[in-house]
């Protein structure tokens, strides 16, 4: 093989790896975009929820131990990623809580939280 071919091979296979590693930059980039919509949408959810729950502690006077005390006609409110949203007890209140993308509630590391719902206006 002569010089002129080898330095034409490695020009194609510098493009070539180029255009790889641009793709991988776009996809990673619609990952992080997708992420944080995701993450916005589950926040709002969170936000609705929990004021909704709140509303329900000062007309009741009493703290609810799960959604259906909530929401007794309709659904339960759901994250970004389709997930149920749960109630998690605090001290003198509960919280709104998302899995998060794993859609697992017991590994913490992505779990989305409203703050402490008590009945009182935060």
């Amino acid at each position: 093989m002569n010089k002129a071919m080898r330095v034409f091979i490695w020009v194609v296979m510098a493009i070539t790896c180029f255009d790889i590693l641009a793709w991988f930059g776009k996809l990673a980039g619609k990952n992080v975009i997708k992420a944080q919509r995701e993450r916005a949408i589950t926040e709002r959810a969170l936000g609705k929820a929990a004021a909704t729950v709140n509303a329900y502690i000062r007309e009741r006077k009493r703290i609810p131990r799960k959604f259906s005390e909530v929401i007794r006609n309709g659904p339960v409110p759901t994250d970004a990623w389709h997930n149920k949203l749960r109630l998690e007890k605090t001290d003198g209140g509960v919280r709104v809580v998302s899995a998060g993308p794993d859609g697992d509630f017991e590994t913490d590391v992505d779990n989305m939280r409203s703050e402490p719902q008590n009945g009182s206006d935060n």
